[in-house]
């Protein structure tokens, strides 16, 4: 009892030494050709326990005998000479991550274990069956007659062994503890002492060396499911054939290790000692270490606080100038939609008041022509009653001279004779009078004279130009607008491709063919810029270095309709196919600001201007790659429109701005021809 009691004071301490100084042990990395004795290493705080001896590993081997199966083999011989226990198999086994653990995978691992096999005696399950949680196995087979063994040691590269005759007479002890994902695995190749060879398969149960055996295996499957499940580190295996009871063997082994366990666990006190010293040691020199480091967090974060501050202030600053910038802004915005707003009123009213002249006009003009109705009815009147009056003179007249006749006849005397001529050369004369009456009476008078107003337009395309982007589409538009115009009766001149002189000489010379009370078309297709406030049409020659070269060298649009006004045209419509892209921007020429389409328009009385896109816009030429038309979008609805009988002009053009906005939209494209109107009275272009 003294000597189990002291051999378990010193085992206890010995482990908890082991486990103070050397935590590592268990986790380290085992190696082929590593010494080891007492336990195998696996991993992670898994181990083995050993039989006793000094172990070398001679090979370890992975394989993967199906898909969702690992297994890992070591192989070790024992050192020691005259030893029972010779070879070592340790084989642990798992189950792959991504596998669930089912029953055929169990089942591979446990086949041969609860299989009839003849060759193994003294199979022991400990209480559990194939289905069990954990499954817990030992069995005893010859070497010879144990063909696993060999096959296991030709895995681990061990074929001489495998087929050495001398080890036939040895024992394989197997033990097993199997859970659903893991297993470990337990191969002891024993050879009896010399002269102690005993076939254990013909002994009985009641034998010593029997139910040493047994105790000896359920020790290990006790120690190997601690060890490894548990990661408990256990005592070494102490095994013998002899007939004693494992007990009593361990004792007296443990007997002669007193001595040596006393001196280990004096120089694991001492080991611990020194490791506890400079495990002390490094945690100071970590906490000096760890207070420089915080020091020097601490400034870098105070560093770093500043460094955030300042750009948290130039943030700041940035933003408020920034909300400043759009302040002013938003407020430049408002002051132009104010005045964009109180000019849109002022045209709004001198609209209105023009309306309303117009009003006054028309009554004035339907006043004027009852009143010579009424003076023409007098007149009528008059004609007639002078009439009854020249007809009763004339009846008068004859019933006197054929009275004068008879006078005449009875005269004998020839001083009557005078008087008689007398009165004839009167009555003649009243009778001159009065038909002179009569034939003015019948002219008409005051009758209001009728003027026919004659159609003409001015129809301009400019496709070539030599110094900005040429266009395809404006000549096109400006022959298919002549044709149009022509079948309704308009005088059309069309001109085409025109330099900035010949442009002039044009609209001069059509508006010298302008007379007081004519309507007046003017086409225009081509390219056109916004300077300021003003609209420019560009002739093909022009280069555009400077806005105010462009100043010089274009035909300004303002100018043109003031001398169709100056002209006394009674109305004039300008239709402009000219709201394109800026032409001198791929130039790298800024003209304009960059501003794409024209500015919005100032119109007379009289006059009507319709843009082909609004400010800002784009006129499209085409409505896609599949679009076979000659003509822009504007240019070919326009034509179309402009050919329906009793539409006026007003609905004319309000039907075109409706299709065209519809058709751009169909191509996901925004143009809204713009309209400028101050027309009075109607127009048609098919009454």
């Amino acid at each position: 009892m003294n000597v189990n009691f002291l051999m378990k004071n010193l085992l206890a301490k010995l482990l908890l030494l082991v486990v103070l100084a050397y935590p590592a042990l268990l986790f380290a990395q085992t190696r082929e050709g590593q010494v080891i004795s007492d336990a195998l290493a696996l991993g992670e705080g898994a181990s083995v326990p050993l039989p006793q001896g000094k172990w070398v590993i001679k090979n370890i081997r992975d394989t993967q005998p199906v898909v969702h199966i690992n297994f890992k083999y070591y192989f070790l011989e024992n050192l020691d000479a005259g030893v029972e226990v010779r070879f070592l198999l340790v084989q642990t086994g798992s189950m792959r991550v991504n596998q669930s653990p089912n029953s055929n995978a169990r089942y591979e691992w446990t086949s041969d274990v609860y299989s009839n096999n003849t060759s193994s005696a003294y199979i022991q399950s400990y209480g559990t069956t194939r289905t069990s949680f954990k499954t817990k196995n030992s069995s005893i087979s010859p070497f010879g007659e144990s063909a696993e063994i060999k096959s296991i040691l030709t895995i681990v590269g061990q074929e001489k062994i495998a087929s050495n005759s001398d080890f036939a007479e040895s024992l394989v002890f197997d033990n097993r503890v199997i859970s659903n994902i893991s297993m470990v695995r337990l191969l002891a190749i024993a050879v009896p002492a010399e002269g102690s060879s005993v076939n254990l398969l013909k002994l009985s149960d009641e034998d010593s060396r029997v139910k040493n055996i047994k105790a000896w295996n359920a020790l290990a499957i006790k120690e190997m499911d601690l060890a490894f499940f548990n990661k408990k580190p256990q005592e070494p295996l102490y095994f013998s054939f002899s007939g004693q009871p494992q007990g009593e063997v361990q004792a007296a082994d443990k007997k002669l290790e007193i001595e040596k366990l006393l001196a280990l666990e004096a120089k694991l006190k001492e080991e611990s000692q020194a490791t506890t010293k400079l495990a002390e040691q490094k945690r100071l020199a970590d906490e000096a270490k760890a207070k420089e480091q915080l020091a020097i967090e601490t400034k870098q974060r105070e560093e770093a606080l500043v460094v955030a501050k300042l750009k948290e202030d130039k943030r700041i600053a940035e933003e408020a100038k920034a909300r400043e910038e759009l302040a002013k802004q938003r407020l430049a915005i408002e002051m132009k939609q104010r005045e964009e707003a109180l000019a849109l009123a002022k045209n709004a009213k001198e609209r209105e008041q023009a309306l309303t002249l117009a009003k006054l006009a028309e009554e004035r003009r339907l006043a004027d022509e009852a009143k010579a109705k009424e003076q023409l009815a007098i007149e009528a009147k008059q004609r007639d009653e002078a009439l009854a009056v020249a007809r009763l003179a004339e009846s008068k007249r004859l019933a006197d001279a054929s009275k004068a006749k008879e006078q005449l006849a009875k005269v004998t005397t020839p001083n009557a004779l005078p008087s008689i001529a007398e009165q004839l050369a009167q009555l003649q004369l009243q009778m001159t009078t009065l038909k002179a009456d009569l034939e003015k009476s019948e002219s008409p008078k005051n009758q209001p004279s009728v003027v026919a107003s004659a159609r003409r337009a001015l129809v301009i395309g400019n496709n070539k130009y030599s110094h900005v982007t040429a266009l395809e589409n404006a000549t096109d538009d400006a022959v298919a607008m002549a044709e149009s115009l022509k079948t309704l009766s308009f005088d059309v001149t069309v001109k085409t491709d025109l330099s900035l002189k010949e442009m002039n000489a044009a609209i001069r010379n059509f508006k010298g063919t302008i007379k007081k009370g004519d309507d007046v078309v003017f086409f225009y297709a081509g390219h056109g810029v916004q300077i300021g406030q003003s609209n420019f049409l560009l002739p093909v020659d022009i280069t555009g270095e400077s806005e105010d070269q462009i100043r010089d060298d274009a035909v300004l649009l303002d100018r043109v309709l003031d001398d169709f006004s100056e002209k006394k045209a009674k109305f004039t419509l300008a239709m402009l196919d000219a709201c394109r892209d800026n032409p001198f921007k791929k130039a790298g020429r800024s003209v304009g600001g960059g501003t794409r389409g024209l500015a919005p328009a100032s119109t007379a009385n009289g006059q009507m201007i319709i843009f082909s896109a609004g400010a800002g816009q784009q006129a499209l030429d085409k409505l896609g790659p599949n679009d076979k038309e000659k003509n822009g979008l504007f240019t070919r609805v326009f034509i179309k429109e402009m050919q329906k009988s009793g539409v006026s002009i007003d609905r004319v053009v309000r039907n075109v701005r409706t299709q065209v906005v519809e058709l751009a939209k169909s191509v996901k494209h925004d143009q809204v021809p713009a309209i400028y109107d101050q027309v009075i009275g109607e127009f048609y272009f098919k009454p």
